[in-house]
């Protein structure tokens, strides 16, 4: 059990855990009553007050709200997650922001996403570029892993436009199908 106090290398809360096994960069700042069980916390990292980690967690330059837990063999980088949030074993968290009282479960791949307040994301889900729908949206309970992309919906209306304006016109486009992805 360590307590507050101000390393050369690092800044811990009073009342924190850290297991021996963990590795913990300089300039990494854990909150008060956290619990570090064999993780690896990168330079840049921000722990909240009351947060635990698993083993084999890796989190790099992220900051990560009071309260929060992450599971076992998940990897955080360069990310935000508010107060009150829940990673489960295995999950893939880069250049996302999540809102506070979420849940990720096993597995999950988000990547430069933001995932609204009290969503829920399923078991191997991949969220991709862009925003979860919104606050209170859940993947979880879905029978298959959900999959999102972002698409590029102004090029795509742009096109369709120039081919419809073609097509008034009396002309035909120069391709039936365009590719823009």
């Amino acid at each position: 059990l360590l307590y507050g106090f101000r390393h050369r290398r690092a800044q811990l809360g009073h009342g924190c855990l850290i297991r021996p096994d963990s590795t913990i960069d300089a300039g990494v700042q854990i909150g008060a009553e956290s619990c570090v069980a064999g993780s690896t916390l990168y330079q840049g990292t921000i722990l909240g007050r009351g947060c635990t980690t698993g083993p084999a967690v890796r989190i790099g330059g992220s900051s990560i709200g009071a309260h929060c837990g992450i599971e076992a063999n998940s990897t955080i980088s360069a990310s935000t997650l508010e107060p009150h949030v829940g990673i489960q074993s295995g999950a893939t968290i880069d250049a996302t922001t999540i809102g506070s009282y979420s849940y990720i479960a096993r597995e999950a791949i988000l990547n430069d996403v933001r995932v609204g307040r009290f969503s829920s994301i399923g078991p191997r889900c991949t969220l991709g570029a862009g925003e979860h729908p919104s606050d209170l949206i859940s993947t979880d309970q879905m029978v298959q892993p959900l999959t999102t992309v972002r698409t590029p919906r102004r090029e795509i209306g742009e096109q369709a436009a120039r081919m419809l304006l073609t097509l008034m016109r009396g002309g035909k486009p120069e391709q039936a199908h365009v590719d823009l992805g």
